[in-house]
């Protein structure tokens, strides 16, 4: 596997938390209150996309929200297998979510 996500991606989310204010949680590497994220509904199971990203929305409602740039997981990085098309995809759908669109497309199962 070409896993070059887990290279670009601590840098994106970066740029997302500290730049543009927009809460952006990695699924593989979140951690939250319990108690406050049954408060807000926990995560939206109907989302494909995204679910991580709504759920620190939603969670900086009850509180502050931070980014670690050094707590860093590295994951399978399979979605990367795709290719520039990943980038693409996730990144449109990422603009997408941000500005209100929740009906987004899924990925394709990779296992």
């Amino acid at each position: 596997y070409f896993q070059y996500v887990n290279y670009v991606q601590p840098y994106i989310l970066w740029l997302f938390h500290h730049i543009l204010n927009w809460q952006i949680a990695a699924g593989q590497n979140i951690a939250f209150w319990k108690k406050k994220a049954l408060e807000i509904g926990g995560f939206d199971e109907n989302l494909l996309f995204a679910e991580d990203m709504d759920l620190a929305t939603r969670m900086k409602k009850t509180g502050k929200v931070i980014f670690l740039k050094d707590c860093i997981v590295y994951s399978s990085g399979r979605r990367s297998d795709e290719g520039i098309k990943y980038f693409f995809r996730a990144g449109f759908s990422t603009l997408q979510f941000f500005f209100g669109v929740r009906k987004l497309r899924g990925f394709p199962d990779i296992r």
